[in-house]
């Protein structure tokens, strides 16, 4: 048990926090993409603003980051954008940015080369 009186207790490590709040802005804009499909298709006439706001405010959280490796800045991008569509690949670049940077990679098995087994062999040893 947690003696909360002590000066040194057990808590979340900060990079994991700011890990969770962008996994969950992720989801946000997932989930703002569908309802807005959703209501499309259900014949509403709804404009983009949720799924742009949505969007934005994970491009906030990561977009520093995300500029370093990409040299690319997507907020004027964001704020430009009046298609879904458009909207959509920018969310599929950001999107693809958390995959390289492994905070969305699930699957972590390692490829192997099965036409050259020597050479697998070779790496393998070093």
């Amino acid at each position: 048990m947690v003696d909360f009186r002590e000066t040194s207790t057990v808590t979340t490590p900060f990079t994991e926090v700011v890990k969770l709040t962008i996994l969950q802005r992720r989801n946000d804009c997932i989930e703002a993409i569908e309802f807005h499909k959703k209501k499309v298709l259900s014949g509403f006439d709804l404009d983009n603003n949720m799924v742009k706001m949505r969007i934005f405010s994970l491009w906030l959280e990561i977009g520093s980051g995300f500029q370093d490796i990409n040299n690319e800045n997507l907020g004027l991008s964001i704020n430009d954008t009046v298609d879904l569509e458009e909207l959509i690949n920018i969310f599929e670049k950001i999107d693809a940015y958390l995959y390289k940077i492994r905070l969305t990679k699930i699957a972590s098995f390692k490829s192997y080369d099965t036409t050259d087994m020597e050479a697998e062999n070779e790496a393998n040893e070093g």
